[in-house]
């Protein structure tokens, strides 16, 4: 007889406990650029966090409804993204400062002037 305390189940159903030589939990095989291979990872990984963790390597948005994780373990360079936006800021400010002394140059050239000399 179920219970309804158990939604209809017949007792508590634990998604992540091994019972005897028996187990509730699934399997996730995941292979791909950005991906770790041979990696097992220790923590419960949910089928809600496939969404972030492909959206995170695909690099788009992660939908505002997701209610999962990025599967960081997973992935070969965690650290990634960190990084690139790093290198993307150093390099931001290199060009900041070279479009900057650029302006301030005096004797800049420019491709209007050279069209107007050759015309007349």
């Amino acid at each position: 007889m179920s219970r309804p305390e158990f939604g209809g189940q017949h007792g508590a159903f634990l998604p992540t406990t091994t019972y005897s030589i028996g187990d509730l939990r699934g399997l996730l095989i995941m292979a791909g650029p950005g991906i770790k291979k041979g990696a097992i990872v220790s923590r419960t990984v949910w089928l809600t966090d496939i969404v972030p963790t492909v959206c995170h390597l695909m690099e788009l948005p992660i939908p505002r409804e997701a209610e999962g994780a990025i599967i960081y373990q997973a992935l070969e360079d965690p650290d990634m993204k960190i990084k690139e936006l790093k290198n993307l800021r150093v390099k931001y400010e290199r060009l900041k400062n070279a479009v900057e002394s650029e302006i301030r140059l005096t004797h800049t050239y420019y491709m209007r002037d050279m069209d107007l000399e050759e015309g007349s």
